[in-house]
């Protein structure tokens, strides 16, 4: 899979803030154009950032995740796997 460039939408002064960690390929490229096309003109930053580095992210600075990766062999990405074990919550995150 892909390592994706992170990008960000609107101003980090936004009401709300979400988080977007996906990795590379086609497909979910196209889940993350589409999800900005709908929330661009909002009071909503977004944070596009690559599955591998969800270990840098401030869990508490964010009001929704979503969480798009690919499962190998009934395994998830590691460091998907990993953020979820430890900071779950189901009222925030989609994955």
């Amino acid at each position: 899979m892909d390592v994706i460039d992170g990008r960000t939408i609107n101003e980090t002064s936004a009401s709300k803030k979400m988080l977007i960690a996906s990795q590379g390929s086609a497909y979910k490229n196209d889940i993350v154009d589409g999800i900005i096309d709908q929330l661009k003109n909002n009071d909503i930053y977004i944070k596009i950032i690559d599955v591998t580095t969800l270990n840098t992210i401030e869990v508490d600075e964010w009001d929704a995740f979503l969480i798009m990766h690919t499962f190998e062999i009934w395994e998830p990405q590691q460091d998907a796997a990993t953020f979820l074990e430890t900071f779950y919550d189901k009222e925030k995150m989609v994955v």
